[in-house]
């Protein structure tokens, strides 16, 4: 009879922790159960220890968390746009300029070439300037994109001979960013002067402001025509190109005959004679000056001498 006691109080204390195990295995509370309860209490020691299920879905606090992450996250990139953006108005404005001389078997075909080559990589002619005639050549401006330039020198130098060429790189930097800075300014400038004109009410101060005013906007005209031609010459690179047809006929000189060199030593001697005697009379009139007054010196020497000679006499 006590076994039998004792196992029945064996069950009991087996199925009190079956059932506690399965409470203790029960989902998280949510904030609306979790109210009833009173942590401060042992029942936290009881439920404390017992590991709760993953929940099938984030909890409020996950959801506010991954929210603000997401914002910081978006910040970032927003901060890091508009650093790239403000660096990439900080960049280096640098204009490439080329020039090219080439020899050429048929100009016309080559200015063809080259028109047709500018067109396919995106740039155009600027201008041209053809001179036909027994040495026919041509003058070509063209206006490359700045990331294709190299390519296209490269391409172009297979047209024909190229007897030099040349790069410079002009850095228009302080130019650009102080023609950006002015413009900053004469637009801060036209806004004030706006609102003074809007809540002026004397004529004569109307007339001086918007005098001011169109100043200013020619001022803002100048500046954003400058800043544009920057860009476009940063982004568009120029190359100057001078062709010149090969194959010219070259003059070479006859062997003269025993006349000819008579005729041309006869006349080389009268042209030695005849230099040399305009050279006789160029130095003569070159030295007439001072042969005049050296000559009155001397005859006033001789006179003097001559009357002193006659007093002692007498």
């Amino acid at each position: 009879m006590l076994k039998m006691n004792r196992l029945y109080v064996i069950v009991i204390v087996f199925l009190a922790s079956v059932v506690l195990g399965a409470c203790a295995a029960q989902p998280a509370f949510s904030p609306e159960s979790t109210a009833y309860f009173n942590f401060s209490t042992p029942q936290r020691a009881v439920m404390a220890p017992a590991p709760a299920a993953a929940p099938t879905s984030p909890p409020p606090a996950s959801d506010m968390m991954w929210a603000e992450t997401a914002a910081v996250a978006g910040s970032a990139l927003y901060h890091a746009d508009s650093a790239r953006n403000e660096l990439q108005d900080r960049a280096p404005r640098r204009i490439k300029i080329g020039h090219m001389s080439m020899e050429t078997e048929d100009v016309e075909y080559s200015v063809r070439r080259f028109e047709s080559y500018t067109e396919a990589f995106g740039g155009w002619v600027q201008s041209r300037n053809k001179r036909a005639g027994t040495h026919p050549s041509a003058d070509l401006t063209l206006r490359i994109p700045a990331a294709l330039y190299d390519e296209f020198v490269l391409i172009v130098s297979e047209f024909g001979h190229v007897r030099w060429f040349d790069d410079n790189v002009i850095d228009a930097s302080a130019e650009y960013f102080d023609l950006q800075a002015r413009l900053d300014i004469n637009r801060a400038e036209e806004e004030r002067l706006l609102e003074f004109i809007e809540n002026s009410t004397g004529l004569e101060d109307i007339i001086m402001l918007e005098s001011r005013l169109s100043e200013v906007r020619t001022n803002i005209e100048l500046h954003e025509n400058n800043i544009r031609r920057i860009n476009r010459d940063v982004t568009y690179s120029t190359l100057h190109v001078n062709l010149i047809e090969r194959g010219a006929p070259v003059i070479r000189p006859v062997a003269a005959n025993l006349t000819t060199r008579m005729g041309d030593g006869f006349t080389g001697s009268i042209t030695s004679v005849t230099s040399f005697f305009a050279n006789i009379i160029v130095f003569l009139v070159y030295v007439s000056v001072p042969l005049v007054l050296c000559g009155a010196c001397a005859f006033v020497g001789v006179w003097f001498n001559k009357k002193r000679n006659q007093a002692k006499a007498i």
